[in-house]
């Protein structure tokens, strides 16, 4: 199959979506299938090359904010139209302008298009629920979008449920989750990172990896910490890696908390780590959760969105959103258990997530459904 793959960054610019592009559109070509990216040109990147299989074909577009879309949406479909007839799929992953080329695809072309609905959300929901109920725009835009698409992907049950509650037929919602390579920890042999070196061994690692932003519950994690006491610091370190707009400078004079910063090597802190700590507002799935799972941290995470998919009480431990309190006690409570009783608990999100999350499964899953749309047109 020739798939088309629609997203507006890639590589090297790498956010979450970004990374899930990447490992399938691996996948898929390990499977005998091509895959062109059809993103966005940024400065200092080439418009076309060839990465690992990959063709990447990088379109410009104004810096202009508010036009930028539209010249993405138009060259986009211009390649489309170019190339119709060495396309079998188009693949959006957001519902921004790329969801929009799909449909257009799909309306102009007749070539199968299906959109990825990710996290782009917030306590109000998921992307598309936000944009149709946003306002009179948004809706047409999603009416339009569920009319002419072939199928929505959703990540999370949480997003299957918004689907259906802004009218997307069931038959048009197809539930693939975020996938993860389960060998990652095996091909990770990296040595301990070097600020990991200077922590007492003694200590639990405590990890937190992700934006510095109000919605990932960064300063909810950070007010839960400093209320533990003298005696849970003094055997416990919190390690920060990421970057963003939140200003934690107040909380960095605790030398049980570490910070690092934004890394390529986010594994590699994993590795030698024990507990993994996701106190988000709100959540698609999460790709550093995933990672820690296979890495079999112990995970403390709020209840939101696709977390919940993966974690209850049998694989790690569940604290309500937004309580500080709550947080601070199930530090206190985490940092006692028996290794016992962490290693049966990890065993059993890792076991899981093997089963319903492995990348191998997650790209039959999508072969499936390309080769379902495919045979419906012909």
């Amino acid at each position: 199959m020739k798939i088309v793959m629609l997203i507006s960054s890639f590589y090297p610019l790498m956010g979450g979506a970004e990374v899930q592009v990447r490992r399938l559109s691996n996948h898929l070509i390990k499977k005998g299938h091509q895959v062109t990216i059809v993103t966005r040109w940024h400065e200092g990147l080439k418009t076309r090359e060839n990465i690992d299989e990959i063709e990447i074909i990088r379109l410009k577009v104004s810096k202009n904010s508010k036009i930028a879309p539209l010249i993405y949406l138009y060259k986009s479909l211009v390649y489309i139209g170019k190339n119709k007839k060495n396309i079998d799929i188009l693949h959006s992953h957001s519902l921004r302008s790329t969801a929009l080329s799909a449909a257009f695809g799909k309306l102009l072309f007749n070539i199968p298009a299906i959109s990825k609905i990710a996290g782009g959300g917030n306590e109000l929901g998921c992307e598309a629920k936000r944009l149709y109920h946003q306002n009179i725009v948004g809706k047409a835009r999603i009416n339009f979008l569920t009319h002419y698409l072939d199928a929505y992907i959703s990540i999370s049950k949480a997003i299957k449920k918004d689907l259906q509650e802004i009218n997307v037929p069931t038959h048009k919602i197809k539930f693939i989750p975020n996938g993860i390579n389960i060998d990652l920890k095996s091909k990770n042999s990296d040595d301990k990172p070097l600020e990991l070196l200077e922590v007492e061994s003694r200590k639990n690692l405590f990890l937190f990896a992700g934006r510095f932003e109000k919605i990932k519950g960064l300063d909810v994690l950070l007010q839960a910490w400093k209320n533990t006491s003298p005696e849970f610091k003094d055997n416990n370190q919190l390690i920060l890696l990421g970057e963003g707009k939140m200003d934690i400078q107040p909380f960095l004079n605790d030398p049980s908390i570490l910070l690092i910063g934004r890394v390529d090597n986010v594994s590699s802190y994993m590795k030698y780590s024990d507990f993994f700590l996701l106190p988000s507002r709100y959540e698609g799935i999460s790709n550093a959760l995933l990672e820690a799972v296979v890495h079999k941290l112990y995970v403390i995470a709020t209840p939101v969105g696709g977390t919940t998919d993966i974690i209850d009480e049998s694989k790690g431990m569940i604290i309500e959103k937004e309580n500080a309190t709550k947080l601070s006690e199930g530090l206190h409570l985490a940092s006692k258990l028996k290794d016992e009783q962490r290693k049966e608990t990890t065993d059993s999100a890792f076991s899981y997530v093997k089963e319903y999350y492995d990348f191998l499964n997650v790209t039959k899953e999508y072969e499936k459904l390309y080769s379902n749309l495919i045979n419906k047109k012909l």
